[in-house]
């Protein structure tokens, strides 16, 4: 199948079908732990298929958002005459595309990003990366890319290696209430410098 035109495996986008990545690592014959079999593969079939009923309803737009995203960055760039494509650099490449598809998916739709999500769906998402172990690609660096694009307080974890994948999602949902508070706060306070109708004079002013 290495001859196989690219656009066999563009069918598959449509309905963001997991077996795109496998489509495409039929074509390029990477091996058995490359990234789009071992990682890309798992984790939409994980996220799509095994554990989707048991996501929220916000849960479930992300994923499929995320997948969408992955898949169609990866379609547009192996449609990029200038990339000479070898095993390697299809690693790196799909790579890259997770911190920014994990963190948010669409910007143009209202689709909640993964500090978003974390919290209501913390065991669901703890279960899933805590299983995965794969040799070139180091999932809590990855999960730590995507808390920084959070804002989450991951500064914190001096030792990568030490940190434990439940400590690295439990941050981000710890942060994103701490941010939502802070922002509530801030908007309450604004709300109470303003002059009450009632009175025609603002609360400081008292």
């Amino acid at each position: 199948m290495k001859n196989m035109p690219l656009k066999y495996c563009a069918r598959f986008l449509n309905e963001t079908d997991c077996y795109y990545f496998a489509c495409i690592d039929s074509k390029y014959q990477c091996g058995k732990e490359n990234i789009l079999v071992e990682f890309s593969y798992w984790l939409c079939e994980a996220t799509l298929k095994r554990t989707y009923n048991f996501l929220s309803k916000f849960g479930k737009k992300w994923v499929h958002a995320a997948q969408h995203c992955i898949m169609h960055k990866l379609n547009h760039a192996l449609h990029n005459n200038t990339i000479s494509f070898t095993c390697s650099t299809l690693d790196k490449i799909v790579y890259n595309f997770y911190p920014d598809c994990l963190f948010q998916p669409d910007i143009t739709i209202s689709i909640p990003s993964f500090c978003n999500v974390v919290c209501d769906d913390l065991e669901i998402f703890i279960a899933i990366f805590d299983e995965w172990d794969l040799k070139g690609l180091n999932i809590k660096r990855l999960l730590l890319e995507v808390s920084r694009l959070c804002l989450a307080q991951t500064e914190n974890i001096l030792d990568i290696d030490e940190a434990t994948i439940p400590s690295l999602l439990w941050s981000i949902c710890l942060d994103g209430h701490e941010v939502k508070l802070k922002r509530d706060l801030s908007k309450l306070m604004i709300k109470l410098e303003r002059p009450l109708p009632i009175f025609g004079k603002s609360v400081e002013e008292e």
